[in-house]
């Protein structure tokens, strides 16, 4: 198994919500790892080609992460990062262009005056 099967196996798009797959979302993905960590992981994916091609792929990635967790770690982060930054993965998520990680979301304002009744409430001890 490639890297690059591995990572559709793990994100593989839904056509309903018009997600592509990591492959179409992210092609240059293999390049942007450091040598250190595709190296680790090519080797674990030629370890464990039995397990990784069964039905849940999850087995086989649950033994690579034992075996080399740094790797591992570095590799999960940066796919991640990588496939949820994707115009194309936002767009199918949010509906728009809306970035989702790794930047957080800013809640707006909360309007106190709607806990107006609340706060009376529990102040007059009827909340208890």
């Amino acid at each position: 198994m490639t890297l690059a099967h591995l990572l559709d196996r793990m994100f593989p798009g839904e056509k309903e919500r018009q997600l592509p797959s990591f492959a179409q979302a992210c092609p240059q993905f293999e390049a942007s790892l450091p040598d250190s960590v595709r190296e680790s992981l090519v080797g674990a994916l030629a370890a464990h080609q039995a397990t990784l091609s069964e039905e849940d792929v999850n087995v086989g990635l649950k033994q690579i992460k034992s075996e080399i967790p740094e790797a591992w770690q570095s590799f999960a982060l940066a796919a991640l990062e990588a496939y949820f930054s994707a115009p194309a993965v936002i767009r199918g998520v949010r509906g728009g262009p809306e970035v989702l990680f790794p930047h957080a979301r800013v809640l707006q304002e909360i309007d106190y005056d709607l806990l107006a009744p609340v706060m009376e409430r529990f102040e007059n001890g009827a909340a208890t």
